[in-house]
């Protein structure tokens, strides 16, 4: 609804959503998960349902709970 909730759905929580998939995966294979992502799917109209196989595909790992969880805004922080 404001310039503030936009900055912060759309900037901070992508870094955060990435930088839990670096946890999660190693800098390397998120690394490799994005390369694959960006060359597979380069100048296209994709889906987050596109964006996670692409993960899933890469790091043979299952990520929908992962990827879900930040759509769905259930994120639940462990330290």
């Amino acid at each position: 609804e404001t310039e503030n909730e936009y900055i912060y759905s759309t900037y901070v929580e992508g870094m955060l959503l990435f930088d839990g998939l670096k946890n999660l995966l190693s800098e390397k294979v998120l690394i490799k998960c994005l390369k694959n992502y960006f060359t597979t799917f380069a100048f296209k109209t994709v889906t987050p349902a596109d964006m996670i196989a692409s993960f899933e595909k890469t790091s043979s790992l299952n990520l929908e709970p992962f990827f879900n969880s930040w759509i769905q805004g259930k994120v639940v922080f462990s330290s």
